[in-house]
């Protein structure tokens, strides 16, 4: 034999007090699945940048030593390496850029970085074009 509560809505009413019910339910699952999503995209974004920032420490390690012949002297990870000097991804005569020293280019860890991120650069500008313009 069924309880029958005394408190609970009868034929229409209960009816329709369902379908709150379940509208409610729905929209917090919806809800529910907005704020997971989100969740996923903050912890991907995070590690992108976690990666990021630790490829800028690595370039930023990199000490500027000089400039002579054309080839740019550098010491990455304790060992001294020569890397040649482009200008917006091509390799152009660098003399007629010697203004925009900041802006040129070299080939780190695979991808193209500036010399303004390098760790000692700002010592080193005034010596690089020095040398960059006698070359010329």
């Amino acid at each position: 034999m069924e309880v029958i509560s005394k408190d609970k809505a009868k034929g229409k009413a209960h009816g329709t007090e369902k379908r709150i019910k379940k509208a409610a339910r729905l929209v917090k699952e919806k809800d529910d699945k907005r704020r997971t999503e989100h969740k996923r995209q903050n912890a991907e974004a995070r590690k992108e940048r976690a990666i990021e920032t630790a490829y800028n420490e690595k370039v930023a390690d990199v000490e500027i030593l000089g400039f002579t012949k054309g080839i740019l002297t550098l010491l990455i990870e304790g060992k001294q390496e020569k890397r040649s000097l482009s200008y917006g991804r091509r390799n152009a005569d660098i003399a007629d850029f010697v203004d925009a020293i900041a802006d040129f280019e070299l080939k780190l860890y695979g991808d193209m970085v500036k010399l303004k991120y390098l760790k000692n650069f700002k010592e080193m500008k005034d010596t690089l074009v020095w040398a960059i313009s006698a070359r010329a």
